[in-house]
C-alpha cells in the first residue's frame, strides 16, 4: 500500500466516526504538531494522545458538525501531503478553511503530521 492510501483510509474511517479504527495507522510514538493558540493547538505525543485528545476535539468542539474532506493527497520522495477542506459550525458561527498537512510515514504507519492551516486567523478565531 502506498502512503497516500494509507492516509486516504485513515481520513475515511476518521469521517465514518471510527477514530479509534483510524489510530491504528498511527504509530504508538508518533506525534501531530497543531499550531496556534485555539483549543486544538498543540503538540500531541503518542498514539493515545492523538486519538484519545486530539482527534476527538473536532467532533466535540463542533457539536458533531466537523467534516474533512480530502481535496488531493500526493507523496513526495520523503512526505507525503494532503490538501484538506475542513467546514464546521459552533455557536452559530461556521467556518470552510483548507489546511495542508504533511505526513511522514515509517514503516507502514504514520510517524508525524505538521498542519499548515491556510487562514491561521479564522482557525483561532474559530476554535477559540
Amino acid at each position: 500500500m502506498q502512503n497516500k492510501d494509507l492516509i486516504q483510509k485513515a481520513y475515511d474511517l476518521f469521517n465514518e466516526g471510527k477514530v479509534e479504527e483510524a489510530g491504528e495507522f498511527f504509530d504508538p510514538d508518533g506525534v501531530w504538531s497543531f499550531p496556534g493558540k485555539s483549543r486544538l493547538a498543540g503538540e500531541y505525543r503518542g498514539r493515545d494522545a492523538v486519538v484519545g485528545e486530539f482527534l476527538p476535539k473536532f467532533p466535540r468542539l463542533s457539536g458533531g458538525t466537523f467534516r474533512s474532506t480530502v481535496m488531493d493527497v500526493a507523496d513526495g520522495a520523503e512526505h507525503s501531503f494532503v490538501l484538506q477542506r475542513s467546514q464546521a459550525q459552533r455557536d452559530g458561527h461556521s467556518i470552510d478553511y483548507t489546511v495542508c498537512h504533511v505526513f511522514k510515514v515509517e514503516g507502514g504507519l504514520i510517524r508525524t503530521v505538521h498542519t499548515y492551516p491556510y487562514d491561521m486567523h479564522a482557525q483561532e478565531e474559530f476554535w477559540g
